[in-house]
């Protein structure tokens, strides 16, 4: 990803901001490129949650960069698990 586009961007939004700044490539580039300021990462969670602004105005860019999050996948498997359940399909496995 150009850093350009990070430094253009109304909003940088990540999973998680500490993470993001070490491990998440186009924003660990674009903070030690000079093009993008730390401070400007904000967190997804505030964002989905109408706490904070993800844009002005439709011409905004918001870039979104997903590091992943072990809690954003069990809540994404104990969806499905209880779909299936719901469903009655699926095997239950004993481990």
């Amino acid at each position: 990803m150009d850093g350009e586009v990070l430094a253009r961007a109304a909003s940088v939004v990540v999973d998680d901001v500490a993470t993001a700044l070490e491990h998440a490539g186009p924003v660990v580039a674009a903070v030690r490129a000079g093009e993008l300021d730390p401070g400007r990462v904000r967190p997804l969670g505030p964002v989905v949650a109408g706490l904070a602004a993800g844009r002005r105005s439709g011409a905004d860019i918001v870039f979104y960069n997903s590091v992943g999050l072990g809690v954003q996948d069990a809540a994404a498997a104990s969806v499905i698990v209880d779909r299936a359940r719901a469903a009655g399909a699926g095997t239950l496995v004993q481990l």
